[in-house]
């Protein structure tokens, strides 16, 4: 009896050595700052891809890419607050919005196959007929693209300040400018002109940080917009990975 308690006590003592060896480890490794913990909670849930890629197109047609947000001088803060609102407008939004990019292809789809066959020829009356329902179809399919991603920008802007949302007003009138130019208040028929011509000579000129060459008003904006981006570009870029779990691609703007 006396040698069957020993073994006992034995493997209880084993168990205890065995369980301060864990403990020892475990407070060794927190010790030195290795990760123990569940780290899912902390960690972004990327969007997926489908829905990024469909939402970085309405961004792009929108003026609200990161190289957007960073020009009108979005933080962190500001920019995690615009991000959110995009995530759950296209999470709420996503099938409409493909159903409706679908019916505008199709609307295209069938308006250029119909001028095709009236360019190739012979004649066709009745196809003649047919082109300005066509031409409907395809203006009303693209409107409801349109309207779907004006909601989009209206809940974008809802976050801004004033300023914030003229400038973005004024990038999406003026999206045919190159880089900061866009940014640059209403640009007038003759300041275009000018900087046109400038451009023409000097297709480079407005990677110069020198802005003698501009009007002063669109000087001081395009300055303006310069500083906002190397402020806030990397605080935007950050926001892009927490929000959606990667940075967008094309942050850098040409200035």
């Amino acid at each position: 009896m006396i040698s069957r308690f020993s073994g006992g006590t034995a493997v209880i003592a084993c168990a205890i050595v065995l369980f301060l060896q864990l403990a020892t480890i475990a407070g060794s490794a927190n010790a030195q700052g290795e990760p123990v913990a569940d780290r899912s909670s902390t960690e972004p849930v990327p969007l997926d891809v489908r829905r990024l890629e469909r939402l970085q197109v309405v961004r792009s047609r929108n003026a609200l890419t990161s190289q957007h947000l960073a020009a009108i001088g979005l933080s962190e803060a500001d920019a995690t607050q615009a991000l959110t609102t995009m995530r759950e407008w296209i999470d709420n939004n996503y099938d409409a919005l493909v159903a409706a990019d679908q019916q505008a292809q199709q609307a295209d789809a069938e308006l250029q196959a119909a001028m095709r066959q009236i360019n190739r020829g012979p004649k066709d009356d009745a196809l003649l007929r047919r082109v300005p329902r066509l031409t409907e179809q395809q203006t009303a399919a693209r409107a409801a693209v349109r309207d779907l991603e004006a909601r989009a920008v209206e809940a974008v802007d809802l976050t801004l300040q004033p300023t914030q949302r003229q400038a973005l007003a004024t990038a999406r009138r003026q999206r045919d400018l190159p880089g900061v130019l866009r940014y640059a208040g209403e640009i007038s028929p003759a300041d275009r002109q000018r900087l046109a011509e400038t451009l023409e000579r000097d297709p480079r000129a407005l990677e110069s940080a020198s802005t003698r060459a501009m009007p002063s008003a669109v000087a001081r904006e395009v300055d303006q917009a310069r500083r906002n981006l190397k402020q806030y570009q990397a605080g935007v870029l950050a926001a892009e990975l927490a929000v959606f779990g990667q940075p967008e691609d094309d942050i850098v703007i040409q200035e």
